[in-house]
């Protein structure tokens, strides 16, 4: 079952080198073993009509895949993961929030 791990930013956009951290994402999903997927995005408030801001101040998130909480536990030490934490944390306006959970599993269909 896999492991997943979010973080969100508060990060200010004149400073955040986007194509450097799309490099060391690229990287790292390249040598980092048991990382199967990892997305890095910004908040878009009007992605569709209707849409309520619930952002409380976040404006970027990033998603990681792992095939194991074991496999998690070595991105997080990974030097390539936190070349790219590091490149990041450059723009941060304060701490990232950051939750790492297993998908629920269904246990009868509705």
């Amino acid at each position: 079952m896999s492991v997943f791990h979010v973080v969100c930013f508060d990060l200010r956009d004149d400073e955040l080198n986007a194509n450097r951290v799309a490099e060391l994402r690229d990287i790292a999903l390249s040598t980092i073993p048991g990382l199967v997927e990892l997305r890095l995005g910004k908040n878009d408030p009007k992605m569709y009509f209707g849409k309520a801001e619930r952002g409380q101040g976040y404006t970027h998130a990033l998603v990681s895949r792992h095939t194991t909480a074991k496999g998690l536990g070595v991105y997080m030490a990974h030097p390539d993961h936190i070349a790219m934490a590091k490149e990041i944390m450059k723009a941060q306006n304060r701490k990232p929030l950051a939750l790492d959970f297993r998908d629920f599993r269904a246990k009868s269909k509705m």
